[in-house]
């Protein structure tokens, strides 16, 4: 998609700081819509912009228009980030597409209310060891409209392993390191001469067909 304008704050913060950041915000769309959109951004403007494709019905993403463009990853000073917002997580299809076009990390910008306890406890760990990538899930903290954000933001390791873990209850920065080449080394041995595993190699796709089919159910907004 065309990229949107980078806020001057968050450029001019990176210009002083130097690297790259991921956040949220709502982009015009067309017929007087809008987008939930996750923007990467660096010194030198932005970098990308991903518009959110899988859409609850609740909150801004009742209103919002659905994302057509497909996942995709972006090179930041030699490594490959994707980007997806809150629920796409709930959906294995999206970062699996992501570490198919090469990602090494996918950032995941997101909104998890009371209510969604498993999601934070386990859907980011789960999506890096299953895809053998670098997976950071940053949620909200505190209270807005009545709802209560449950925090527990996390940046995952390619074997599911909490690199950093924040609380349910405090902002906090977390901090870890990332190396691309434990991610794109998706061979796994276990036992050598044995028993080796390879999350894409031993991949069946022609046995996924009805994975695309579209569902006989549809949204309300859908009908």
């Amino acid at each position: 998609p065309s990229p949107v304008p980078a806020p001057d704050a968050f450029q001019s913060a990176l210009v002083e700081l130097g690297g790259h950041a991921v956040f949220g915000m709502l982009e015009p769309a067309p017929n007087d819509g809008v987008y939930n959109a996750a923007v990467l951004v660096g010194p030198e403007g932005v970098v990308a912009c991903y518009r959110k494709i899988h859409l609850p019905h609740l909150g801004v993403d009742e209103f919002s228009t659905y994302g057509e463009e497909p996942f995709a990853v972006h090179d930041v000073d030699g490594l490959k980030v994707g980007l997806a917002i809150c629920y796409d997580s709930a959906f294995p299809e999206s970062a699996r597409l992501m570490t198919l076009a090469g990602a090494d990390l996918i950032a995941l910008p997101t909104n998890f209310p009371t209510g969604a306890e498993k999601m934070v406890t386990h859907v980011a760990q789960t999506r890096a060891m299953e895809n053998k990538v670098f997976f950071a899930a940053v949620n909200r903290v505190g209270e807005e409209r009545g709802f209560r954000f449950i925090g527990g933001s996390v940046i995952a390791g390619p074997n599911g392993d909490d690199l950093a873990k924040a609380n349910g209850t405090e902002e906090t920065i977390l901090y870890a390191e990332i190396d691309p080449d434990l991610a794109r080394d998706k061979r796994i041995v276990r036992v050598p001469g044995k028993h080796a595993i390879d999350r894409l190699a031993d991949r069946r796709p022609e046995m996924y067909g009805p994975l695309a089919e579209p569902h006989a159910l549809k949204r309300p907004r859908d009908t």
